[in-house]
């Protein structure tokens, strides 16, 4: 009678330990599904907030840009020379911070990265003033820059 007995618990906990074990395996499964939900949720996240941030660069990068014209308009060396670091670092981040860019972005950003470092030596070279044709030439390029560049930046990126 014992060994029925025995024989009936050693079932019963058998059961019992396949109904949790299936229980437990439920669980797992159904965890895995939310922490990939979860996983999915945190990249749409950041990939808005990289998404905000980036606007917002490109448009301060803009604003830059434009106030820099307007110095060399006014032919204001000295302003001039204090606005070029800030957008060249500007680009610099942008470039850092956005690994989906093409190769050809980034090395488009690299040239504009070294035009706009050209542009400062020369206009720190000069203590003269900014001559014409330098404010002309230079008012070209960063009117390239944030006509073209940018825009096709903001399009890629936003």
């Amino acid at each position: 009678m014992l060994d029925s007995a025995g024989s009936i618990a050693s079932i019963a906990g058998a059961l019992v330990s396949s109904i949790a074990l299936a229980i437990a395996i439920y669980h797992i499964i159904k965890l895995r599904g939310e922490a990939h939900a979860a996983r999915a949720a945190a990249e749409e996240a950041q990939r808005l907030i990289r998404r905000e941030t980036t606007g917002t660069d490109l448009t301060r990068l803009s604003e830059r840009i434009q106030s820099l014209i307007r110095l060399l308009r006014d032919g204001n060396r000295e302003l001039a020379l204090e606005r070029f670091p800030d957008i060249r670092n500007l680009f610099i981040d942008i470039r850092r911070h956005h690994p989906n860019l093409t190769s050809d972005h980034r090395s488009r950003i690299q040239d504009t990265i070294t035009s706009i470092m050209d542009m400062q030596n020369e206009l720190d070279a000069s203590s003269d003033g900014i001559q014409i044709e330098v404010r002309t030439r230079f008012i070209t390029d960063l009117t390239d820059f944030q006509t073209n560049l940018l825009v096709e930046l903001e399009d890629r990126l936003g």
